[in-house]
C-alpha cells in the first residue's frame, strides 16, 4: 500500500476506533513513516524498516551470490515490516511451477529442487489473517503497551500490508515470488478486459534470488494501488490463477485495522477473521476511495475525510521531515523502539514455531 492508504486511512481507522485527533495523527505518522525510515535516515545500531532505491539497486547489479549478511538484511527490512510472515502452518500448499510460467525456463540450470530452504520460504510468505498477525496485535493487549502509539501505527502498517502484499515473502525467491508475464485486468466479476505490462525484466543467467523475485517485484506496483482488479499466475500456485480485488482487499484491511485500534484501545482479545462493522454509507464512501482510478488516491482521501471522521478541519499532509527526536508529530526515537520490539517479536515467534527467518 502507498502513503495515501497509510496516512489517510490509517488516521480515519484510527478516529472510528475511538482515538481523539492527535493520537490518530500519531499514529498515520507512525504507519507512513515505516517506508521512510531507510538505511540514509539512521544511525549505527538503529533499525531501518525499509530499504532505498539505491540500496536495492546495488544488489540488482551484483553478478555473484549473494552472502547470507546480506539475504539477511533484506529479510529483515522487509519481512517483519512488509510481507509479515504468514503460511507457518501452511494454509496454502506449495503446487510448483506451472506451464504458463515456463517461458523463463530456459534461463534456470536443470536440478533446481525444492529444498529445505525453499519450503521454508514458503513458510514465510505474507497471508492475511494469519496466527502472525493475531499474535502480533494480542501482544499489545495490556495497559503497558496500548497507549505506545508510535509502535500501534507502525503495527497497523504492517498489518495493512497483509492484504495487499500476500501471496509474495519478504525476500528475493523464484520459487514463490516469480508469476507468469499473462497478468489480465478484470472487471468486477472477472471478466478479462485487457492484459497489463508490470514486469521490470527477467534476469539475464542464473539466480534464483535475483531482485527481480523479491515480494512482489514481479507484479510491480499493481498490489499497492487500491483500484486494481487483475488475475495472475504465481509459481508457487501450479497452474491456477489468483483473483485480486484490490478494493476489496483494502476495504478489508481498514475494518480489519479498525477492529484490532479497537481492541488495543479497549484491552479486548484480537481474533483473526473479526471485522468491524461499519454503517452502509461510510462502506460505500470507502469503496469509492478504493475505486478511484489514481496510483495516488490522496485527494479521494481528503474530499471525504471530514464526513468518515467527523473532524470539523482536515489534517495536513504528512512530511516524514516532521519525525523528530524532539517536537516532531512522533518521536523518532520511540518510533526506532518499536521497530526493535517488532524484530524483536517475529523473531521470537518464528524460532517458537522452529521456522527461523534468519540465515546462520
Amino acid at each position: 500500500m502507498n502513503k495515501d492508504f497509510h496516512y489517510y486511512g490509517t488516521y480515519t481507522a484510527a478516529r472510528i476506533a475511538g482515538y481523539n485527533k492527535d493520537d490518530a495523527l500519531k499514529i498515520a505518522y507512525s504507519a507512513q513513516f515505516v517506508d521512510d525510515c531507510d538505511e540514509n535516515s539512521i544511525v549505527a545500531g538503529e533499525i531501518n524498516t525499509v530499504q532505498s532505491g539505491t540500496k536495492l539497486a546495488s544488489y540488482a547489479i551484483n553478478p555473484q551470490n549473494w552472502k547470507n549478511s546480506e539475504l539477511n538484511e533484506i529479510r529483515q527490512a522487509w519481512m517483519p515490516f512488509h510481507f509479515l510472515p504468514g503460511n507457518i502452518d501452511e494454509i496454502y500448499k506449495y503446487e510448483g511451477y506451472g506451464k504458463d510460467n515456463d517461458d523463463n525456463s530456459e534461463l534456470f540450470p536443470l536440478g533446481w529442487s525444492y529444498d529445505d530452504n525453499e519450503k521454508n520460504l514458503f513458510k514465510l510468505m505474507c497471508v492475511s489473517n494469519s496466527e502472525t498477525v493475531e499474535k502480533m496485535i494480542n501482544e499489545m493487549i495490556n495497559p503497558k503497551e496500548n497507549n505506545y502509539l508510535e509502535l500501534i501505527g507502525l503495527r497497523m502498517h504492517v498489518l495493512a500490508d497483509t492484504w495487499a502484499h500476500q501471496y509474495f515473502v519478504g525476500a528475493p525467491c523464484w520459487a514463490v515470488n516469480d508469476t507468469s508475464t499473462a497478468v489480465e485486468e478484470i472487471d468486477g466479476i472477472g471478466n478479462h478486459i485487457k492484459y497489463l505490462t508490470c514486469f521490470p525484466y527477467t534476469p539475464k543467467g542464473f539466480r534464483y534470488s535475483s531482485m527481480s523475485y523479491m515480494g512482489h517485484g514481479r507484479m510491480g506496483h499493481l498490489p499497492d494501488e487500491g483500484y486494481r482488479q487483475y488475475k495472475f499466475n504465481p509459481q508457487w500456485c501450479g497452474d491456477k490463477k489468483l483473483e485480486k480485488y484490490n478494493p476489496f482487499e483494502f476495504l478489508f484491511a481498514f475494518v480489519q485495522m479498525v477492529y484490532a485500534l479497537t481492541c488495543i484501545r479497549n484491552n479486548n482479545s484480537f481474533e483473526k477473521g473479526n471485522y468491524t462493522k461499519l454503517d452502509y454509507n461510510t462502506i460505500i464512501t470507502l469503496l469509492k476511495i478504493f475505486e478511484t482510478k489514481d496510483k495516488d488516491q490522496t485527494e479521494a482521501w481528503r474530499k471525504n475525510l471530514l464526513f468518515l471522521t467527523g473532524d470539523s478541519e482536515l489534517i495536513y499532509d504528512y512530511k516524514k521531515e516532521d519525525v523528530k527526536r524532539e517536537g516532531g508529530v512522533i518521536n523518532y526515537l520511540k518510533f526506532q523502539n518499536a521497530a526493535r520490539k517488532q524484530l524483536d517479536f517475529l523473531t521470537e515467534y518464528l524460532a517458537s514455531k522452529n521456522v527461523p527467518f534468519l540465515l546462520p
